[in-house]
């Protein structure tokens, strides 16, 4: 079996209208990450590494408290006369 038979390739498309894909695609193709395929396997083995962590080793995802949920502006008894002589 020669080297090629003894391999799998996945080809990965990036949009360069997109500009989300486009800035990833800068982001992996930077020199300073190495060659791609060896940069993908990489990932794959931290996110792989990530999945397996015990409980203790993973983050817990943030509780967001009700008090930092988006809310609609409280009324204000101050005119906008009273505001404008502040700015």
């Amino acid at each position: 079996m020669n080297a090629k038979e003894n391999r799998t390739i996945k080809a990965v498309s990036f949009s360069h209208d997109d500009e989300y894909e486009s800035e990833l695609y800068a982001f992996a193709t930077d020199p300073a990450r190495g060659k791609f395929g060896p940069y993908i396997k990489r990932l794959i083995d931290r996110d792989r590494a990530s999945l397996s962590a015990t409980p203790a080793q993973v983050m817990p995802m943030p509780v967001v408290p009700d008090a930092m949920v988006a809310q609609a502006p409280a009324k204000s008894n101050v005119g906008k006369t009273v505001a404008k002589a502040f700015l």
